[in-house]
């Protein structure tokens, strides 16, 4: 079952509203799960989360978990926006939550010096 578009759409429009008010993340934190990481298919919309756990990673209790989750599947996506987004949002984290990220951090740069 895959995620419908409008919800794509809305964790992108989420983004914005998250850089506009940062302040009003635990609104949306019961929306944010490990759920979303394996449903969305969209390269916009994983830019999306992306974001979203490296910047709000103290708070989402997941966040490493399914940033090592996006790092698996951009493997076969090779988008260079995508694994940016991935490279910067590990660090962002791994800043926040080191014992956790330390190898999610290890898994993005074996994969950005295998494929770039």
């Amino acid at each position: 079952m895959q995620i419908p578009y409008v919800t794509i759409e809305t964790l992108k429009a989420l983004k914005n509203i998250l850089r506009r008010y940062p302040d009003s993340i635990n609104e949306f934190l019961p929306f944010i799960g490990p759920k979303l990481t394996t449903e969305i298919i969209d390269v916009d919309g994983k830019v999306a989360l992306c974001w979203i756990l490296g910047k709000f990673g103290q708070c989402i209790e997941d966040a490493p978990y399914m940033l090592e989750k996006l790092i698996e599947d951009s493997k076969e996506l090779q988008q260079a926006h995508l694994s940016s987004c991935l490279v910067e949002s590990t660090f962002r984290l791994f800043f926040k939550r080191a014992p956790e990220t330390k190898k999610v951090l290890a898994a993005i740069f074996q994969e950005v010096i295998t494929n770039c």
